[in-house]
């Protein structure tokens, strides 16, 4: 994620209050929109008026917040105060490459642990039992794992974040213009709908990395794996209000939210008189 910034002076700065509210927003609004699509502070014409009115195009301009181009606008000072498409990479393998180490390192800490807990279970299970001198030892037991650490919860989330990305690349109209969002309820999804398949798989490979289990449970391609992801087995109303179609909906008003299944999914599809019965009740 890339992050448009604003210092604490903001709201004062005699150019913000030359705006006014309505045209600052559309400069925030812009401003966040570069940052996602990696533009550097250049502001097509058609995105502009997409967040906002002519004059409140013209009230940026002439507040000096941005400046106008042949292909729209361009905010002044971006990239002295925000990072550029290079700096925005480095810091992005930076993180993945520290992600790739960490699984290494979480699965060797979970290896070592599943070890020592079944040499204890079997050296207890040796104290409390007189083996028969003509028959073999008694086997010990593989202790069973209740709940999962932190280190493994970190990889499967972001075997998940994988699987996220890889959707909505294959198809970035099924968003409906809202990529955070359709991005946070995939995620949510998996960890919720898949949690057992998830867990079973890193309890048979637990040096397993994010990649690896992103790859052979959940199919993303160009990992390593040819497999298909499975086809959900559920249908959402394509004018639902609350989804916009994609089955995946904010399920509280805090923060930024939580998201997960909407209501409008069934099992069965939705025929055109169902679709148009539902838009108009």
């Amino acid at each position: 994620m890339s992050w448009f910034r604003l210092d604490d002076k903001f709201h004062s700065n005699q150019k913000v209050i030359a705006a006014r509210n309505a045209a600052v927003g559309l400069y925030v609004r812009c401003g966040t929109w570069s940052a996602d699509q990696g533009t550097e502070g250049r502001i097509p014409s058609h995105v502009a008026l997409m967040f906002g009115t002519k004059a409140e195009i013209a009230r940026v301009s002439a507040a000096g917040l941005w400046q106008p181009t042949d292909y729209g606008y361009l905010i002044r000072d971006y990239l002295e105060y925000n990072l550029s498409n290079d700096e925005v990479g480095e810091r992005r393998e930076k993180r993945a490459e520290a992600g790739r180490a960490g699984g290494i390192k979480s699965g060797e800490s979970r290896r070592s642990k599943r070890e020592a807990s079944a040499s204890d279970s079997g050296k207890q299970i040796e104290a409390n039992t007189n083996p028969d001198p003509t028959r073999p030892d008694p086997t010990p037991l593989v202790p069973v794992v209740d709940e999962l650490d932190d280190s493994t919860c970190d990889v499967l989330h972001g075997a998940a974040v994988m699987y996220a990305e890889w959707k909505f690349a294959s198809n970035p109209s099924a968003c409906k213009g809202l990529p955070s969002k359709y991005k946070a309820g995939i995620v949510a999804n998996v960890l919720t709908e898949q949690a057992a398949e998830l867990s079973a798989y890193i309890e048979r490979h637990p040096n397993a990395t994010a990649a690896d289990i992103a790859s052979k449970v959940l199919g993303v391609r160009g990992l390593g794996n040819t497999t298909t992801p499975p086809a959900p087995d559920w249908h959402a109303n394509p004018h639902c209000e609350h989804c916009d179609g994609s089955g995946i909906a904010r399920l509280d008003d805090i923060g930024q939210g939580t998201y997960g299944p909407c209501e409008c999914r069934r099992t069965e599809p939705y025929p055109d008189a169902d679709v148009i019965e539902m838009r108009w009740t």
